[in-house]
């Protein structure tokens, strides 16, 4: 039975097609059943990854504040959630 054979791109040797690295150089041969995840760079990844926690954080202070205004115009009640804004209105118009 005969395999399948290519040549290692550092030194010319003679390999099976599914090897993953030349046995004679050690050089690490590209394996198409090895698909990079992603070609961007990890570290833009991570940035771009951290900025959308950061606008989910915001958005959803955001929401907060504006029901926390709404409740308090329209004289409702809700302790657990206007305390706290009540508190910081306070600190921020001293």
């Amino acid at each position: 039975m005969e395999q399948e054979t290519k040549k290692c791109p550092n030194c010319g040797e003679e390999i099976r097609r599914v090897a993953v690295k030349c046995y004679k150089c050690g050089t690490w041969l590209e394996d198409d059943r090895i698909k990079p995840q992603s070609s961007q760079d990890p570290k833009k990844l991570k940035g771009e990854k951290t900025m959308k926690m950061a606008m989910a954080v915001l958005l959803i202070l955001g929401a907060y504040f504006y029901l926390c205004a709404w409740l308090m115009q329209n004289h409702i009640e809700v302790p657990l959630l206007t305390a706290p804004f009540e508190s910081l209105m306070q600190l921020l118009t001293k």
